[in-house]
C-alpha cells in the first residue's frame, strides 16, 4: 500500500515537471508527423481502390479528418496562436461564393437538387484545404517535424511510380492486377478518351492525371536540397519520377515539365546562384534537344506532334489521330466559353453540376457536352469570376514566396516552382481543381505561411554583400 501511494506520487511529479512534459509533448509532434504522412499515402495510393463513400466521404479521407478532430479537441503541446491568412481567406470566401451563386441558380437559372449537393460539393472541395490546415496547425505544436512529412511525401510518390512503370511495361503480368485493384476497365469505360494500356496511368484514372501528381512533387526536392538533407534515394525517386512523366506519353507533361526546368533556372536567378543557374540551363537544353532528337528518330507519334506545326501534323494519318482528342476539346471549349459568358459572375456549375441522389449528373440547358480541359476556361465556365478570382489568387500567393527564395525560409523556392508548373499544366488539365495536385500544394503551402526555417547547421544563402566581399 505504501508502495502504490509512493509510485503514484512519482507519477504525479512527472507530470508536473516541465522537463518531462516537454517531452512528452514532442513525441506527439513527432506522431503528427507521422500520422499525416501516413494519411497522405493512403489518400494516393489506397483511396482509388476503395471508392466507396462513407457518410459522403471516402474511406481514405477520412484519417485527416479525424486528425483534424483530434487538433481541435487537443491543445497540448500547442505553441503559438494561428490567424487567418490570405490562403485561408480565399478558399473560404470561394466556398462562400459558390453558395451564393446556388442561391443565384435557384432564383434565375435551375436548380435539381437541394443543400445536400452543396455539402458534397464542399465536403470534396475541402479535402485539400484540411491537410492545409492540420500541417499548419501541426508546425505550430512542439515537436512536429515538418522533414518526418516530406519523407512521407518522398516515400508516396516513390511507390505511385512503382506502381504505374509496373503496370506501363506489364513487369510479370502484373498490369491486369494492377487495372483489377484500381478498377481501371470500369472508369476507363464511362471516361471520354481514356488512356492506353501501355500508358503509366495508375493509381490515377488517367496518365495526365497521374503527371500532374508528380509535377506537383518535383518542388518537394528543391526544398530536400535546400535542407541539405539530399539523399541516395531522393536521387532514386527524382530519376524515377521523370522516367514515370515521360512513361505517361502525355503531351502536356512534358511542356510542363519544361517549364518546370524554367521555373529552376529562374528561381536560381534569383538567388544570384548565376553558375547554377546556368548549369541547369545547360540541362535543360540538352534534355530538350536530346528528347526531339529520340521522338523524331524513332517516329514517337504521340510526342512528335509537339514538333511539327498544325498543318504537318494534320496531313499525316499519324498525326489525325494523335490530334483528334485536342481537336474535340477545342470543340468543347467554344460551345462551354458560350454558355460562360452567358453567366460570367457565378458561372453555369451552380446549375448544371448537380448530382441527384442516384450521384448521376443531371442535364439541362446550362450543361455542356465534352471535356472540358483547361484550369482557366474551367474556372470561367464553371464559376465565373469567382472562379478566376480564387485560381489567380492561389497562383499569385505561391509566386509570390519567391521573395523569401533568398532567406532561410525552406519552402519558398518550392512554391514558386510549383506555381509555374501549375500555370503551364492547367492549358490542358483542370490541375487546380484536382485533388492529386491540391494536397501537395496545399500542405507546401502550409510550409510557407509558417515560414518552415533551414535548420541550424545549415548555413543561410549569402547575401550579395557578403559575395562582393568573398
Amino acid at each position: 500500500m505504501p508502495g502504490d501511494c509512493l509510485n503514484k506520487a512519482n507519477v504525479a511529479r512527472n507530470f508536473l515537471d516541465p522537463t518531462s512534459r516537454l517531452s512528452h509533448s514532442k513525441g506527439r509532434g513527432a506522431i503528427l508527423s507521422h500520422l499525416i504522412g501516413l494519411s497522405f499515402f493512403g489518400s494516393f495510393l489506397l483511396e482509388p481502390a476503395f471508392p466507396k463513400e462513407i457518410l459522403f466521404t471516402k474511406p481514405f479521407d477520412w484519417p485527416i479528418r479525424l486528425i483534424a478532430l483530434w487538433l481541435l479537441l487537443n491543445r497540448f503541446g500547442k505553441q503559438k496562436t494561428l490567424k487567418f491568412s490570405p490562403w485561408d481567406i480565399t478558399h473560404l470566401l470561394f466556398v462562400a461564393g459558390f453558395g451564393f451563386a446556388l442561391i443565384y441558380a435557384e432564383l434565375f437559372m435551375v436548380r435539381d437538387t437541394g443543400l445536400i449537393n452543396y455539402v458534397k460539393w464542399m465536403n470534396t472541395f475541402f479535402n485539400g484545404y484540411l491537410y492545409f490546415l492540420v500541417v499548419r496547425e501541426g508546425l505550430s505544436r512542439r515537436g512536429f517535424d515538418s522533414y518526418v512529412l516530406v519523407r512521407w511525401m518522398v516515400a508516396t510518390f516513390f511507390v505511385i511510380c512503382l506502381v504505374a512503370l509496373a503496370q506501363a511495361k506489364d513487369f510479370a503480368g502484373t498490369r491486369v492486377y494492377i487495372d483489377t485493384f484500381y478498377h481501371q476497365q470500369e472508369i476507363e469505360a464511362h471516361m471520354q478518351g481514356p488512356s492506353a494500356p501501355w500508358q503509366a496511368r495508375a493509381p490515377a484514372s488517367h496518365a495526365n492525371s497521374l503527371v500532374i501528381m508528380l509535377l506537383c512533387g518535383l518542388p518537394l526536392f528543391i526544398a530536400l536540397w535546400d535542407m541539405a538533407k539530399f539523399k541516395w534515394f531522393d536521387w532514386v525517386t527524382l530519376l524515377l519520377v521523370l522516367v514515370t512523366i515521360f512513361m505517361t506519353y502525355s503531351r502536356i507533361g512534358v511542356i510542363a515539365l519544361a517549364a518546370t526546368g524554367f521555373a529552376v533556372i529562374a528561381l536560381l536567378s534569383v538567388r544570384r546562384d548565376y553558375k547554377k543557374a546556368a548549369t541547369a540551363a545547360f540541362v535543360v537544353a540538352t534534355i530538350i534537344v536530346g528528347f526531339a532528337i529520340i521522338v523524331t528518330s524513332f517516329d514517337v507519334g504521340r510526342f512528335k506532334v509537339l514538333f511539327e506545326s498544325s498543318a504537318q501534323a494534320s496531313l499525316s494519318q499519324a498525326g489525325k489521330q494523335d490530334t483528334s482528342g485536342w481537336r474535340l476539346r477545342q470543340e468543347s471549349l467554344k460551345r462551354s466559353i458560350e454558355l460562360g459568358e452567358n453567366n460570367p459572375v457565378f458561372g453555369v456549375m451552380a446549375a448544371s453540376g448537380a448530382n441527384n441522389q442516384s450521384n448521376a449528373l443531371v442535364k439541362n440547358s446550362f450543361t455542356y457536352q465534352g471535356l472540358l480541359l483547361n484550369v482557366y476556361a474551367f474556372a470561367f465556365v464553371s464559376y465565373g469570376l469567382l472562379g478566376l478570382a480564387f485560381i489567380f489568387m492561389v497562383l499569385w500567393l505561391l509566386l509570390s514566396q519567391v521573395r523569401f527564395a533568398r532567406t532561410r525560409q525552406v519552402f519558398a523556392g518550392a512554391a514558386f516552382v510549383l506555381a509555374i508548373t501549375l500555370m503551364a499544366a492547367g492549358i490542358a488539365e483542370n490541375d487546380l481543381f484536382f485533388d492529386g495536385a491540391m494536397l501537395t500544394t496545399n500542405i507546401i503551402a502550409a510550409f510557407c505561411i509558417m515560414r518552415v526555417s533551414l535548420p541550424p547547421e545549415v548555413k543561410q544563402l549569402p547575401t550579395e554583400e557578403e559575395r562582393v566581399a568573398a
